[in-house]
């Protein structure tokens, strides 16, 4: 089953639009207080090797396409002050990897520390409210981090769709988002994430892209990945 999200900054209040669809508008607030803190604290949690990666904490790694740069884990060729400027800022202790081939379009892969996680059984043949509830709640995280990243203090609005999936045994859930001009609709950039919770900790992979062709080779190494 797949739910459609539009939200739009500015007013606070959930309009309900029919069952499986939802209108959501953000405040100001939502979006300042997103952290996205540059820092060179942390530990590295993995390596590349022959254009893969492989993560150190975490059973799980990725190819890397040929022609990608790897931002992050630092190599001796690539400095900090040359990277682009929404890439240096996710750069933080939660990050896994980064790499693509420009600030458009890239994968990029992070964990956050999971203070409670709610059992919603197999999610997959039913939605409850609940679960809706903890789609709402991801997707507000997500689009608020977005619109800091690419927004350039311009008015935007955001479809997003989401879905429950089972690959290789586990329970993810996927969001996709556009990042539009509002009110006009032209688009800026796309998210597909796929959201992972674990017993102590959320995995986020997110393909972030302007090119099609680019989010298809990026996607089809973050699904491999996780078979």
């Amino acid at each position: 089953m797949k739910f459609s999200l539009l939200i739009l900054i500015s007013l606070t209040f959930f309009d309900f639009m029919s069952p499986g669809q939802e209108k959501v508008k953000l405040t100001k607030t939502d979006v300042e207080n997103v952290v996205i803190t540059p820092t060179s604290k942390g530990k590295e949690k993995g390596v590349v090797k022959n254009n893969v990666y492989i993560c150190s904490i975490y059973d799980w790694s990725i190819s890397i396409p040929k022609e990608s740069i790897v931002y992050y884990p630092k190599t001796d060729k690539k400095k900090s002050s040359k990277l682009p400027e929404v890439i240096k800022n996710q750069i933080n202790e939660n990050l896994l990897v980064i790499f693509g081939v420009d600030e458009n379009n890239y994968f990029s892969a992070y964990i956050e520390s999971t203070t409670e996680l709610k059992n919603n059984g197999s999610g997959l043949n039913e939605i409850s409210e609940n679960s809706i509830n903890n789609f709402r709640d991801t997707s507000r995280n997500l689009c608020a981090k977005f619109e800091a990243r690419y927004s350039n203090n311009r008015e935007v609005a955001f479809k997003q769709y989401w879905k429950n999936e089972l690959i290789s045994g586990v329970n993810y859930d996927i969001y996709e988002i556009r990042l539009v001009l509002y009110p006009e609709e032209a688009p800026i950039v796309n998210q597909v994430v796929y959201v992972r919770k674990e017993r102590d900790n959320t995995i986020y992979f997110t393909v972030t892209y302007t090119n099609e062709n680019d989010k298809e080779v990026l996607m089809q190494n973050l699904v491999e990945s996780l078979q």
